[in-house]
């Protein structure tokens, strides 16, 4: 095993590889030690600050730990060599005595919030993604998103590119102990963004996002990633859309508990924290919300596309530079910010209009 930090102008991203599974669980460990420690920090942070409040009921450390265990039956032998490798990792790093189950806690963090955001008033807002998909005229694909989430967040993000024995290698955005959000691109060409709906819909305690993301990752075509993305029995982890693309094909899922519809992009996709199927819309805490947003993006990438008849990479980061629409800026609490720009060819830490622009290794 071995890892190192590297940089594609100035963006830095992890790079380990490994021959087995627990073996990419330490590199990524000592790698992410400061990711894997902020994000920590702020979980704590989070419980300490509803003692006493009405969210109190949702978020507490014992609620936590309840649920991130029964999470984790669900996680298979593999992707827990992976978090066992994590922990060990972490540790001989840093000396610091963190027990497994909080490394457990970090890698289903995303699914065990969105248990959360159901029962949550609507006012309170964590995503803001916009993602897009062109099939141009030529047979080429042009696909990414700016990814928005809690500003809070961002001390313990890392973009990881890991090369695994016998798996294709993937560059991929994860947060502390996470196995992986879906925002990522795998050597075969294979390319998966999201944005997450704020739904009144809850999840069954399940496969967690990470688990399904990485075998996704493994896939050679974007049929076959959306197929993995749902567990065995058809259903999803969160209430979120994906925009799947590869070198000459774009998919658009969009996905309740219980169900995923997919759709072959033609021309062009935009997808953002909204449903577009009617019988859909009951299930949105803001129906409204990220609908102007939905609209003005895609008035963008047809007017990009009118004036020069496809849209290709550079076109596409134009787009994603937009203020304050598409590029959304941190609000007082910190919610609703761009924390990072990802394409099938460029990556950064947040946002394209003032971060230079990191270049995918593949």
């Amino acid at each position: 095993m071995k890892f190192e930090w590297k940089d594609s102008n100035k963006q830095p991203y992890l790079y380990v590889e490994a021959d087995n599974r627990y073996e990419l669980g330490v590199g990524v460990g000592k790698g992410l030690k400061k990711q894997i420690t902020a994000t920590q920090h702020i979980l704590n942070n989070i419980i300490k600050k509803t003692k006493g409040t009405m969210a109190e009921k949702y978020v507490n450390e014992e609620l936590f730990h309840k649920i991130a265990m029964q999470y984790a039956s669900f996680i298979p032998s593999e992707d827990m060599e992976e978090i066992k490798g994590m922990h060990a990792g972490y540790i001989g790093a840093t000396g610091e005595d963190i027990s497994i189950d909080a490394i457990i806690t970090q890698s289903i963090m995303i699914n065990m919030f969105y248990q959360f955001m159901s029962k949550m008033p609507p006012e309170v807002k964590l995503e803001g993604c916009t993602n897009f998909g062109i099939v141009n005229p030529d047979g080429t694909t042009t696909h990414g998103q700016n990814y928005d989430a809690d500003g809070r967040m961002t001390a313990g993000n890392a973009f990881v590119h890991h090369k695994l024995k016998g798996e294709p290698e993937v560059f991929l955005y994860r947060t502390g102990a996470d196995l992986g959000t879906a925002t990522g691109k795998n050597e075969t060409g294979v390319c998966m963004t999201v944005s997450v709906l704020q739904s009144e819909l809850t999840a069954p305690i399940m496969t967690p996002r990470g688990v399904l993301v990485r075998r996704a990752m493994k896939s050679d075509t974007a049929q076959e990633a959306a197929k993995a993305m749902l567990d065995e029995e058809g259903r999803s982890p969160l209430s979120y859309n994906l925009v799947i693309s590869d070198e000459n094909v774009i998919v658009a899922t969009q996905s309740i508990p219980t169900e995923q519809r997919l759709t072959v992009v033609k021309n062009q996709i935009v997808q953002s924290n909204q449903y577009d199927y009617y019988d859909w819309i009951k299930y949105l805490k803001s129906p409204s919300y990220s609908k102007k947003r939905q609209l003005y993006s895609e008035n963008l990438l047809r007017e990009m596309f009118n004036r020069y008849g496809k849209v290709d990479n550079e076109d596409l980061l134009e787009i994603l530079r937009d203020k304050p629409v598409i590029c959304r800026q941190a609000n007082n609490d910190g919610l609703g910010t761009t924390v990072l720009f990802f394409t099938r060819e460029s990556f950064g830490h947040g946002n394209a209009s003032d971060k230079p622009i990191g270049k995918l290794p593949f």
